[in-house]
């Protein structure tokens, strides 16, 4: 199992909270964002690597957008 860290933004992208999370792979965690993610954005990461990011509510992401995987 890896840790890894969900963090939960607000409107200004500032994390307001942190939670670790075990999961067995990258998928694992991303499902566990996209579960969590009704009320805010989340960002998944592992160490010091930004696996992902999912929208408030799992809206498409931008293609254009940098923060988007």
């Amino acid at each position: 199992m890896k840790i890894f860290e969900l963090r939960f933004l607000d409107k200004l992208e500032i994390a307001i909270l942190v939670r670790g999370y075990k999961a067995r792979d990258d998928l694992d965690a991303l499902e566990e964002a996209k579960r969590l993610c009704k009320t805010h954005a989340i960002e998944v990461w592992h160490g010091d690597r930004r696996v992902a990011r999912i929208n408030k509510g799992n809206m498409p992401l931008a293609t254009a957008a940098r923060q988007s995987l």
